[in-house]
């Protein structure tokens, strides 16, 4: 607490109050914020929880001291030199960080609510694309179209809703990143086998890693190439996403099912432009596959 209220009644130089206790201060926790959040991007509650902390406790908490602070050494060093530019000069400092942290807190909570937006653009959006019903077995969901926001929801209420179920087929060339890493966690979770038909691509291939058990219909194709960012949806909130980031967090869910390694170099080697289509032996012999099936 020394340096803290030695700062507070502008007990350091002003060159000192100035660099260290205002300019560094201020830099560090700006940039450190996205490097803070970003693990928590998948998980909304928590995400804004600590993004709203974070920004009260430095934005209204840190950066008051900050300025107080600076003020005082600001008087202080006048009355030693009397250097009225030298005071002048440090206030209009201060009022720039003022508008910038004003500005910085507004669009925090501009993007809190976008986030909000994207996280609950759920499957009742009129814009909805995508297909789920469950077969009439009952045992069976099969999923088509676009991986959409509020697909990995409606999927759970499905399971929630159908006990039995312990399969899912799966149809899609793809879609939003965190949707199909959020139907893979989904399917692990409820342990179902996946299944396709026809053709699984892209984040489709994420969710279709999570299965239990992991089959190919003859004639079907999985096919993996690099995420991109270049739908009206996601557009708007590229700030969240970091397609290096991604990748990992889907490599790791390969790994986790044990695929080879001479597999996983080439999962997202292929451009976004581009999709790779193993065929049905490359994709037994790396694991990706349980088997191959007939019918649909």
């Amino acid at each position: 607490m020394g340096i803290i209220g030695k700062y507070w009644r502008g007990g350091y130089s002003l060159g000192a109050s100035f660099w260290f206790g205002f300019v560094l201060l201020a830099a560090g926790y700006h940039y450190l914020e996205p490097v803070l959040l970003a693990p928590f991007a998948d998980q909304p509650a928590l995400y804004t929880t600590v993004a709203v902390a974070y920004v009260a406790v430095c934005r209204l908490i840190v950066f008051p001291w900050q300025v107080v602070g600076l003020l005082k050494a600001s008087d202080r060093h006048y009355l030693a030199y009397g250097r009225a530019w030298v005071r002048y000069g440090v206030q209009a400092v201060i009022v720039l960080g003022l508008a910038f942290t004003a500005a910085h807190v507004i669009g925090s909570v501009q993007s809190l609510l976008i986030y909000k937006d994207m996280k609950e653009f759920l499957a009742e959006s009129e814009n909805r694309d995508y297909s789920v019903v469950v077969l009439d077995d009952g045992r069976t969901i099969r999923l088509s179209g676009p991986l959409d926001f509020g697909i990995t929801k409606t999927v759970e209420d499905f399971l929630a809703g159908h006990p039995r179920i312990n399969s899912i087929v799966l149809e899609s060339e793809g879609g939003q990143i965190y949707e199909g890493r959020g139907l893979a966690m989904l399917i692990e979770k409820y342990g179902l086998d996946t299944y396709t038909f026809e053709s699984c691509s892209s984040a489709c291939t994420t969710a279709f890693i999570g299965g239990e058990k992991r089959y190919l219909g003859t004639g079907a194709r999985l096919g993996f190439h690099r995420y991109r960012m270049d739908s009206a949806k996601t557009l708007q909130y590229h700030k969240y996403y970091d397609m290096d980031v991604e990748h990992t967090k889907d490599m790791d869910l390969f790994r986790k099912k044990r695929i080879k390694a001479a597999f996983l170099d080439r999962v997202f080697e292929t451009p976004h432009d581009r999709i790779w289509f193993p065929d049905a032996e490359t994709l037994i012999d790396a694991g990706v596959i349980t088997g191959l099936v007939d019918g649909g």
